[in-house]
């Protein structure tokens, strides 16, 4: 019997059954029409990509994905970079719906790039992994070219997005953690484990192994560099399990951690917190970036 076949009632991941377990990773159990959020990052990124110091479509890899838009504040720099990853479960959106946030990065001076990268279940997740670690280090290679200061780049990603901001930090078995000097991670997944034995591995397809070297709660080095860990007090219990434990792990580690939660905040509402540096999400990473610059 596999692990997605199990009775009812039959504890799979600390006693959640195995639909209890598919539904706390299913984020339409918690906000079953997020069209109209999608249609909100659409139309805010729309505006957000009219900005005079857009720099689109930079190719870091060969598939048409493989792509970067950075934004860059009026001036000659250099300036502190923050290197975004979209979220969708890794196998939806793109990086053109994700533009909302710059302009209150580049309001700041600092530039913002949102990394494209391929999808699941197209490519494996390693896959995209290591897509997204090549789009932050080709930022970093070519921080002269684009007046970036290579000495003040920090990541950020929401939901699974979050996953791949925090894989930069820590590392894997094919590269240490980036030169990166701080990170926000908002309603994020840390440890795969739970999601390799969920529904979503129908596509993600997973091994025990795998979830474990691809999990970034496990893989914290040394003196790690500051972070934001964001989340809702309305998320799936999960998620929010998820985003507590990541910064335990990582204040154990040694490492400077600002928790933010926001009690009203649910898993979509949360990413309105990206683009408004008057709130509690955007201004604690702000100061951070102002701390390490």
């Amino acid at each position: 019997m596999s692990e997605h076949d199990a009775a009812a009632g039959v504890p799979v991941w600390l006693g959640y059954d195995q639909a209890a377990l598919d539904a706390q990773y299913d984020q339409r159990t918690l906000v079953r029409d997020i069209d109209p959020f999608e249609r909100e990052w659409r139309q805010r990124s729309a505006e957000a990509r009219q900005m005079r110091g857009l720099h689109a479509d930079l190719a870091y890899g060969d598939s048409p994905r493989q792509r970067v838009d950075l934004f860059l504040p009026n001036g000659s720099g250099p300036f502190p970079l923050v290197v975004f990853f979209h979220g969708g479960g890794w196998t939806r959106h793109d990086k053109e719906k994700f533009a909302f946030p710059a302009p209150a990065f580049v309001e700041h001076g600092i530039a913002f790039a949102c990394v494209g990268f391929d999808l699941t279940p197209s490519v494996r997740l390693e896959v995209l992994l290591a897509q997204a670690r090549r789009g932050l280090d080709w930022l970093i290679a070519n921080a002269a070219r684009f007046g970036l200061d290579a000495d003040a780049v920090f990541t950020a990603g929401h939901s699974s997005g979050a996953h791949l901001a925090a894989c930069m930090i820590t590392g894997d078995d094919a590269a240490p953690p980036a030169d990166v000097k701080g990170a926000l991670l908002v309603s994020g997944i840390y440890d795969l484990e739970p999601v390799r034995l969920s529904a979503r591995n129908q596509y993600l397809h997973l091994d025990a192994g795998q979830a474990a070297a691809l999990s970034p709660i496990g893989r914290i080095a040394a003196d790690p560099c500051p972070v934001v860990v964001a989340w809702g007090g309305g998320e799936l219990a999960e998620f929010q399990r998820q985003s507590a434990a990541f910064a335990d792990a990582w204040e154990r580690a040694g490492g400077d951690v600002r928790r933010v939660v926001l009690a009203q905040a649910n898993h979509f509402t949360i990413t309105r917190e990206l683009a408004d540096a008057t709130g509690d999400v955007l201004g604690a990473f702000l100061a951070l970036i102002e701390m390490g610059t």
